[in-house]
């Protein structure tokens, strides 16, 4: 999913918008139901890949009825093996709310499993949440300390949300070349809110 970052701490976007959701499977096809029977078998082996094809499939009825608990079951699973991408969508389900009730603090606790395993892209969203206040207390420090850590992994949205914060002085002193570097940083990795940032300041990358 495409993130939109441009006015992230002004206004709390569409959630949609900015959490990341690992989609490992394609589109609806006919053999979908029986590609869901033998995901199943292997999960019910250990696999944890597996795990999390099923926990998706279920989430999103690709070759079976929709099963939103199930799904959390599965995913579940797999996140006990370490396998981060199921933690990363069990964050975006709490957050979304669309397939079960939202919950914050699940929300935050999932993401931070993943990025503290290492994912760049939970790192961004748990960075979003401190700097929104989503269910916890904005701290914009914290942000700032999420936004580095994925932006060290080559995170280009991190980069642009670093860029913000020190060109605005939002969890750091304000510091307009710190701003720009970090902007620059993105728009040469092509993110464009940074590179319309940018050209809005007559500024190149």
């Amino acid at each position: 999913m495409a993130a939109m970052w441009t006015s992230v701490f002004r206004r709390l976007p569409d959630l949609a918008s900015w959490l990341w959701v690992v989609l490992l499977l394609g589109c609806s096809d006919p053999g979908a139901a029986s590609e869901f029977a033998e995901y199943l078998c292997d999960a019910e082996q250990g696999d944890a890949q597996a795990m999390h094809n099923v926990a998706f499939m279920l989430e999103n009825a690709e070759g079976v009825d929709r099963d939103c608990a199930g799904a959390v079951v599965w995913y579940e699973k797999a996140a006990g093996l370490g396998f981060v991408d199921s933690m990363v969508n069990l964050g975006v389900m709490y957050a979304l709310g669309d397939c079960i009730d939202a919950d914050p603090a699940e929300e935050l606790a999932w993401f931070l499993l993943a990025a503290e395993a290492g994912n760049s892209q939970a790192m961004l969203n748990v960075g979003v949440i401190y700097g929104v206040g989503r269910g916890v207390e904005a701290d914009p420090a914290e942000a700032i300390a999420w936004y580095q850590k994925a932006a060290a992994l080559g995170d280009m949205q991190a980069m642009h949300n670093l860029g913000w914060m020190y060109a605005d002085g939002e969890g750091a002193e304000a510091d307009a070349v710190v701003g720009n570097e970090w902007m620059r940083r993105s728009a040469r990795l092509g993110y464009e809110p940074a590179q319309e940032w940018l050209r809005d300041r007559g500024l190149d990358w």
